[in-house]
Formats: C-alpha cells, sequence, structure tokens
C-alpha cells in the first residue's frame, strides 16, 4: 500500500504594504506514486495574490480546478480539512455578514511521477494597507502630530494552503515562522 509522509514549514513576513507566505512541504511518497497532487488555499481577500509553485527546484504550473465552500472540503478531505469554527466575533453577533470562507482547489500539471522524496515551495503574498495600524508616535501623514495614545489594531487573515493528501497521511512536523518589522505589533491568532 501507499505510505506517504509529510513535513512542513511556512514562513510568514509581515512588511509595511503587503504580508509575503511561504509555505515549504516535505513529501515522502512510498510504494506507490501519488497520482495527482492538489492544494486548497482560502480565498475570501482580494488581495491574495495567486500561489507561484516550485516542485524540486523547478517553477511548476498549476491551474485553478473548482471552488468550494468549507463545508464541502471538510467533507471531501476529512483527514485534512477540520470543519470551521466561527470566531468569537461571528459567535456573538451570528449576523448574516458571517459568511463561511471559500477555497480554491489547484492542481499540479505537468508534475512527474510523485514516488519518493519530493520537496514543494508554495509562495504568495497579500497586499494591505497598513495605515490603520501604526503604533503611537509614529504617523507616516505628519510626524509632528502626536498619534492617539491607544494602538488601532486590523485584523488581517492569512490563508495558508493545505495539500490535500490522503487522509492516513503520516504528519511529521510543522513549524510556523512569523516575521515583522519593529513598526507594526503582529499578534499571531490561530483557528
Amino acid at each position: 500500500p501507499q505510505q506517504i509522509s509529510l513535513s512542513q514549514n511556512a514562513t510568514i513576513e509581515v512588511l509595511n504594504s503587503q504580508i509575503e507566505i511561504q509555505q515549504m512541504f516535505d513529501l515522502q511518497i512510498s510504494n506507490e506514486p501519488l497520482e495527482k497532487l492538489r492544494f486548497a488555499v482560502r480565498q475570501d481577500a482580494d488581495q491574495v495574490h495567486p500561489p507561484q509553485v516550485i516542485v524540486d527546484g523547478n517553477s511548476t504550473y498549476v491551474e485553478l480546478v473548482e471552488t468550494m465552500g468549507a463545508a464541502e472540503l471538510a467533507a471531501a478531505y476529512p483527514g485534512v480539512m477540520a470543519p470551521e469554527p466561527l470566531s468569537n466575533e461571528n459567535a456573538k453577533s451570528k449576523s448574516s455578514e458571517a459568511t463561511p470562507s471559500t477555497w480554491q482547489i489547484y492542481q499540479f500539471v505537468g508534475v512527474p511521477e510523485l514516488l519518493g522524496t519530493k520537496r514543494i515551495l508554495l509562495e504568495t503574498s497579500i497586499t494591505w494597507d497598513n495605515s490603520a495600524t501604526a503604533l503611537p508616535g509614529n504617523s507616516a501623514e505628519s510626524p509632528d502630530k502626536a498619534v492617539a495614545p491607544e494602538r488601532q489594531t486590523k485584523h488581517v487573515h492569512v490563508p495558508l494552503a493545505r495539500l490535500l493528501i490522503p487522509a492516513n497521511t503520516l504528519r511529521l512536523k510543522e513549524q510556523w515562522v512569523l516575521l515583522h518589522n519593529q513598526q507594526l505589533g503582529v499578534q499571531p491568532v490561530t483557528g
């Protein structure tokens, strides 16, 4: 039978006008090749740039094959996708504006047989306006005017990709690194 193991490293770098996302997946596929490889990226913001994909050091073409809601994706890939929890904000308000996320499904095209060790790098970025997130005393518009003493907060959701691989895949290591400059206060929130 096919045996697959996976480890993942993700680096998220928060810059002044964009967030750069780099995910490295190391796959070990034994006994039988993986016939097709797909990944899902949450697509709930217009500012997300299409992913660039490199397999074993070679740039690879990916094709958008479908779009699914979170519940549909969780049903199709139970080992990969957990049901989407409501955020505290959505749970309190339960407003009609609280919509589940949408996921775009990409498929690797022209990748040779997936057997043995494979390294997959996914890179994308999100453009964002950080004007509401300046720390006190760091007003870019008018350096001589003081900024209000309280910090202003802007929530930015960073869509990490999920490889859509068999549920019996052995998950070895997952590591996330968050980088940011001193002008921004960053607080990671998972869920």
